[in-house]
């Protein structure tokens, strides 16, 4: 065991010495400067202090070791080293295993160094805590105590085809993935990055047949290294970094059996699972052998416990690689409307209480300052990026989104990509130094708002911790853009603390109380707001368009299906037809698609053409009320007309003002299933954003994570193409209420759209009840499910089904929303209760707009019951 201890100290000790660069940031590190070591620096005899706490702070960019007086919470000292991320593919992030672990091994040895310097007797310190990054995954073999891959770190991509793929798996109405964890299916979490592993590196696959693979986040991997490794270490995780790994149910408190399976991940390589506070084992190689490991936690729920949050409703924010804001639950787990996670807070102790969180999440904080230093080069140290953004104090219109690996909380959108975005000749970079503070400062406003939203009671100030609390100008910006104070402890290191008191207050060790009366004070600076609301609300505007600018970038491998198209038709017309086989069985496997949100093209929504169609007609977008793109929405369309051509314009190209009036929402036009079975057409309409209107499909729209999606179903059908005249139009809805019971199952919010002028464009063929095409038209409408409308317009030259439309303007008008409670199984009085509120919403929007958008139309409007009698309601407007 000493060989081993000495093999591991004699490695780092041989390390050639790191660069001298000022340390960036773990997941919170990211301006971490040396904290000021206590006043007794000069004392020249052993200080007597009572019992230490030493606690491994482990970031994605460095790894730090501090030591707390467990009586004061007082820091007395640390050690930091670097650590670097290799990037082997673009949205690849890996680090090495074992350099992370030698780096702990210097910190520690460090650390004891620097407090013999200043006369504190190591001896002191009595337990050690562990706090990590969170999600990132290692594999390593038992025997050898070898990695057999490098870490695949929380930022990494490389999943994104896994999470796809698997996600079709999951039942829309039933996901149980996201009930067992609080986590909704996503690159972010551990368990797709280890099904990465287990289906890509041969190692991997070998050393689990051969039962010599184990697996865990950073805290196991490091808690299993420094209690012997190879020579009997614990093999071990608490509750909070299990409940990140998408494999851990957070009701019972241990590794579900059917997510494993769903996972294909065999249990047997599985950490134990243990509270956050006990005794783990010893250490058993260095300067502080024998001392207890007794406390781990994730980074941000170590974080949680140093800022003191102990109470229901108590939140902080870290600001480091990324940007974590937490909120403490309590003994519940509350599940977010708002695209929020649910995590495991923690546990203090194997017999206490088990707290939960609500979590939103930013991918990219710290790491953006990180990026402008290493990629641009426009800064050298981290800290020179607050002189820049003091030069100007401004970002003169310069936005910058830091979707370097898709957008997280809320919107859960892995296709993002980073843009800078209104640049000027004037602008330089001190404005895209002030830009990238601010787009941290808009992103913890989009996770703060949505934490508002889920707990009901705004929050009055923020709590913030973290290496990038330090910038002085962050700070200010962060309480001008939240428009409430900001409170930053004096001593930023609170992720360490966290460990640290957990780590003292284990059973065995006791040397920390977490008692209220005796946990110390905390001295406070406060950010209060200096701008008006009003600007600050302008500025979080502008921002939200530059979000939606960052989507789609990022195409996904099956909108690769246009080429396919186009392959197919040139084989076929080279007579090569037997070569279109690849397509037809790549069309069996893709069947499903239309049902599953289909895959738009940015290019083909783009097309010149759709810019001329929307101006021909010509059609309009109006807004009666802005839309939280938190929630998802049904739009109820009316009227049905013939081509419904205000729904194509407006939902299906990206030349109406869609984006502009609704941003943060994306929007899927419904049509009927038997068009998307079309070979070659269906990737056509598809492209365009067209999926199935079948109850599966909307749905799957529904249950998309975050919100920000829109379900457009056309409400009429055969007997309203039928009807269709200039100057008349009925509207049967009476018996169609099952948009209204989708509704309420998934708690998506119903709009009433009305398109003024679409029965304007053509003259049906007459055909009064009765009549002999009247009677062929129905019975084909009985055979085939939809009517065969049969009209005539101005022309008989080619433009949109052979005929040219009388060209009037279309105004489609999309109205209030009408909140929708989330009912699983609702009764046939709520469902008709909510449909007389939808009516009446549809005949309140028809009122009001019937004059502003100059029709001169008869229009009956026939109502659900007899509470809302729209039967022969007629209007001339001016």
């Amino acid at each position: 065991m000493r060989s081993e201890a000495a093999r591991l100290l004699a490695l780092w000790a041989r390390r050639p010495p790191l660069p001298h660069q000022p340390p960036s940031p773990g997941k919170r590190d990211a301006f971490a400067r040396p904290p000021t070591e206590a006043s007794f620096m000069a004392a020249t005899k052993k200080a007597v202090l009572g019992p230490l706490v030493g606690a491994v702070d482990q970031g994605t960019s460095s790894t730090r070791f501090l030591v707390f007086n467990s009586k004061t919470a007082e820091l007395l000292s640390h050690h930091q080293v670097e650590i670097k991320q290799e990037f082997p593919k673009e949205g690849w992030v890996e680090q090495d295993p074992k350099e992370i672990l030698l780096s702990v091994y210097e910190c520690i040895e460090k650390t004891c160094e620097k407090l013999g310097q200043l006369n504190i007797d190591i001896s002191n310190i009595k337990a050690i805590g562990v706090s990590n990054q969170r999600e990132t995954t290692v594999v390593w073999d038992k025997l050898t105590g070898e990695p057999l891959y490098n870490a695949v770190v929380w930022l990494d991509l490389r999943t994104q085809s896994t999470v796809e793929s698997l996600s079709k798996s999951i039942p829309v109405n039933n996901n149980f993935v996201k009930t067992k964890t609080g986590l909704p299916l996503s690159t972010y979490f551990s368990a797709v990055k280890l099904r990465w592993l287990l289906d890509n590196v041969r190692k991997v696959q070998k050393a689990v047949e051969e039962d010599r693979a184990l697996f865990g986040t950073i805290d196991s991997w490091l808690i299993w290294s420094l209690t012997g490794g190879a020579h009997g270490g614990v093999h071990c995780t608490d509750v909070t970094n299990a409940s990140r790994t998408m494999l851990f149910n957070i009701h019972s408190l241990e590794w579900d059996k059917e997510l494993c399976e769903f996972f294909a991940v065999p249990m047997k390589i599985l950490p134990n699972i243990r509270s956050s506070s006990e005794i783990y084992g010893l250490m058993k190689a260095g300067t502080l052998e024998g001392v207890p490991i007794s406390g781990c936690l994730g980074d941000q729920s170590a974080a949680l416990v140093g800022q003191l949050c102990f109470q229901d409703g108590q939140a902080k924010n870290t600001y480091g690689t990324g940007c974590f804001l937490l909120c403490n639950t309590g003994h519940k787990c509350v599940f977010s409307e708002h695209g929020l996670l649910t995590t495991v807070a923690y546990k203090l102790g194997r017999d206490k209480p088990v707290y939960y969180a609500l979590e939103g999440s930013v991918a990219i904080a710290g790491a953006v300052v990180r990026w402008l230093r290493d990629n641009l080069g426009i800064i050298k140290t981290s800290e020179e990026i607050e002189k820049l953004a003091k030069e100007v104090g401004t970002s003169y219109g310069c936005y910058f989104v830091p979707a370097f690996s898709g957008l997280y909380a809320p919107y859960w959108e892995p296709s993002a990509r980073g843009i800078i975005c209104g640049l000027t000749q004037f602008t330089n970079k001190c404005h895209i130094a002030f830009a990238a503070l601010e787009a941290v400062c808009f992103q913890t406003r989009e996770i703060l708002d949505a934490m508002n939203r889920d707990c009901g009671i705004p929050l009055s100030h923020l709590q913030v911790d973290g290496g990038m609390t330090n910038n002085k100008i962050l700070m200010q910006l962060q309480a001008d853009i939240l428009y409430i104070p900001v409170v930053k402890p004096s001593m930023p290191e609170t992720t360490a603390l966290g460990a640290a008191m957990a780590a003292g207050a284990a059973e065995g060790v006791g040397v920390w109380s977490l008692e209220p009366e005796d946990l110390s004070a905390v001295t406070m600076e406060r950010f209060e707001p200096q701008i008006n609301a009003k600007e600050s609300e302008i500025r979080y505007s502008t921002w939200k368009k530059a979000v939606m600018k960052s989507m789609d970038w990022a195409t996904k491998s099956s909108e690769n299906a246009g080429v396919c198209l186009g392959i197919a038709v040139f084989l076929i017309i080279r007579n090569y037809w037997f070569l279109y086989l690849p397509y037809l069985t790549w069309l069996y496997f893709d069947w499903q698609t239309p049902e599953q949100g289909g895959r738009r093209s940015e290019w083909v929504r783009s097309w010149a053409i759709w810019r001329y169609f929307k101006d021909y007609f010509p059609i309009h977008l109006i807004k009666t009320q802005d839309l939280d793109p938190s929630h998802n929405y049904i739009f109820g369309f009316h009227p049905h007309g013939v081509l419904v051509v205000g729904a194509f314009g407006n939902f299906c190209t990206n030349y109406s003002a869609f984006k502009e009036l609704f941003p943060g929402l994306t929007p899927y036009l419904h049509m009927l299933p038997y068009w998307l079975r079309c070979p070659l057409f269906r990737e056509y309409a598809m492209s365009i954003g067209l999926v199935s209107v079948s109850k599966k499909s909307v749905s799957h729209v529904l249950s998309k994570e975050g919100g920000g999606n829109i379900s457009i179903i056309v409400l009429g059908g055969a007997e309203e193409s039928l009807d269709a005249h200039p100057g008349k139009f009925t509207l049967f809805i009476r018996q169609r209420k099952g948009f209204v019971k989708t509704a309420l199952t998934h708690g998506a919010y119903l709009v009433p759209v009305f398109s003024f002028g679409e029965n304007e464009l053509f003259n049906q063929v007459s055909n009064p009840k009765g009549s002999w095409l009247r009677n062929v038209q129905e019975k084909l409408q009985k055979m085939m499910g939809f009517a065969l409308p049969l009209f005539h317009a101005r022309g008989i030259f080619q433009y949109s089904f052979g005929l040219i439309p009388y060209r009037k303007h279309i105004h489609t008008v999309v109205g209030r929303p009408i909140p929708v409670r989330q009912t699983l199984n609702p009764t046939s009085e709520q469902i008709e209760e909510l449909h007389q509120t939808y009516m009446e919403e549809l005949r309140k929007l028809f009122e009001e707009h019937k004059g502003k958008r100059k029709r001169r139309e008869r229009v009956n409007l026939q109502g659900a019951t007899k509470k809302l009698p729209f039967c022969q309601r007629s209007s001339q407007g001016p």
